[in-house]
Parts: C-alpha cells; structure tokens; sequence
C-alpha cells in the first residue's frame, strides 16, 4: 500500500546547522505532505553527513549496513561539510578550463557497495544531495579551448557510467547552454533510453539541497530543489532494473566522473551531505 511522499524518512539536521537549512527542510515538508499519495518509501539505505573530524580520509555512513567510503585524497574535511577542489586547479587566466587533472583520482570519493543496498534495481530509489558550487566571479568557468573541456557537467554523484551495460544514475552540474546552473539527473535501465530531469537554478552563491527520485509507482522520475518539485518525466508503463556493474558500477561515487581525468567532469564547492532511499 502506498504512503505518502512525506513518510519518507528526513536526512538528519547536523549539529550546528545554519538556521536556513532548517527553514529549507521546514518548507520541503510542506510540499512533500501535499503532493500525490504515489511513493512508499521503506527507508533510507545511505547517509553520509560529511560531518567526521577535519582531516580524516574516510566518509562515513550512518544507515545500516554502513557503505563507508575508501581512503580518499584532495577533499578537504573542515568537520561540517567537504571542499572538492574539482577543476579549479585546471583554470587558464581568463577562468576557461585547461589541461587534465593531476590524478584520476583527486577529489574522487568511492563508495565499495558489496551489500548492493545502492542500487535502485526495480525499486523506487531516491538520491539527494546539499551542496554549494564554486564560482568564478559569480559563475562557472567557461569552456576551454580543448574539444573535451567544451559543454562541461561537473558530476556530484555517480553509480555506473553511461556505457555501463546495467545502466547508471548521476547527478551533475551543467556549465552550458539552456540548462546552465542547474543539476541534471538522469537514470538508465539497460534496453531503454535514460530519463532526464533538471533542478532549479543553484548559482546565488548559496547551499541548496537537490533530490532526484525514481517514481516506480507514478512511473515518473522526478527532482526537487529545495523541497519544490522543478522536474518531472514519466517513463512509460515499464522500465528495467538499474543495476550498475562495470569496473565503475561497483560503488558510489562523490566528487566527479569516476576515474575520469577531464575536469570539465569534476564537481568544485562544498557538500553538506548525501542521501540514497529505497
């Protein structure tokens, strides 16, 4: 039987959080409690609040069985939220991208899955984020001469990569065109084609929390920013199960396009915390 959208379980407020998020979250619960009754919602299977000691290496999870992240190198842990430094080590003087990036694996968080508990499957499956991006003079940096730095998305979190032959989700940041300053969520079952949703805009400079939701019961995908659904897109009357499972698709990733040394792929700015529900 189905509940309402407002019985899914909240990420927990950290100690010390600035009266905004809690007016955020106020204003989240609001919506949520008067939209359609379409979603059951049976917990959440990933939380990390990004709130561990500064300087340790490890993201850790709260929600049993814990998915806690391997060692990690380039984020910078202030005790309340991460600093990914993503591209702005790769900045030409006029603030255009260039060159790669030092490692593959700088500001790259990876979660190992053994328990699968990450993967949407044929489930409804939910995956949220609160993050602050870096600007350059109020904006993201512009493309660089290089074909590969053109139309950048800065990748935030990532299961699996397109190609992957059991399909992906992603949340990433775009820098071009008509969605420029918002986060594109797309997921994708193996045989059909991903479904796509944008969040509202995210560039004043402020946190702000985006989640994006697989719908199995509305057969839609939708994304809210800040508690106020900005997108939805129905999939038809069936859609497959999203299980990644190449040499990418075996964990989480925070911070970039796994194993990608392109920083147009690299997410810059801070995260608070993360989410997946199930």
């Amino acid at each position: 039987m189905a509940d309402h959208i407002a019985d899914r379980p909240a990420a927990p407020p950290k100690a010390g959080l600035r009266t905004k998020s809690l007016t955020v979250l106020a204003v989240a619960a609001t919506v949520t409690i008067l939209a359609p009754a379409t979603f059951a919602w049976s917990a959440i299977v990933g939380q990390w609040n990004m709130n561990e000691p500064a300087g340790s290496t490890l993201m850790l999870d709260s929600a049993a069985p814990a998915a806690n992240s391997s060692p990690y190198s380039g984020v910078v842990d202030n005790g309340s939220t991460y600093l990914f430094p993503g591209w702005t080590n790769n900045l030409t003087p006029t603030g255009q991208l260039s060159g790669v990036l030092a490692t593959s694996s700088l500001g790259e968080i990876r979660v190992p899955d053994p328990s699968g508990k990450l993967l949407p499957l044929t489930s409804s499956f939910s995956v949220a984020v609160r993050l602050r991006p870096t600007l350059v003079n109020g904006s993201l940096p512009t493309d660089g001469v290089d074909p590969a730095l053109i139309n950048p998305s800065y990748n935030v979190v990532q299961r699996g990569r397109a190609t992957d032959p059991g399909g992906f989700y992603k949340l990433e940041l775009i820098g071009y065109g008509s969605k420029y300053g918002k986060i594109h969520c797309g997921m994708k079952a193996p045989g059909y084609n991903s479904v796509d949703v944008y969040s509202g805009p995210l560039l004043d400079g402020n946190f702000h929390t985006v989640d994006c939701t697989i719908d199995r019961l509305a057969k839609v995908l939708r994304i809210t920013t800040d508690g106020v659904v900005s997108w939805t897109k129905s999939y038809g009357s069936t859609y497959g199960s999203i299980s990644p499972r190449d040499i990418y698709g075996t964990f989480l990733t925070v911070g970039k396009k796994p194993g990608s040394l392109n920083p147009a792929d690299a997410f810059a700015g801070e995260i608070d915390w993360v989410s997946a529900s199930r």
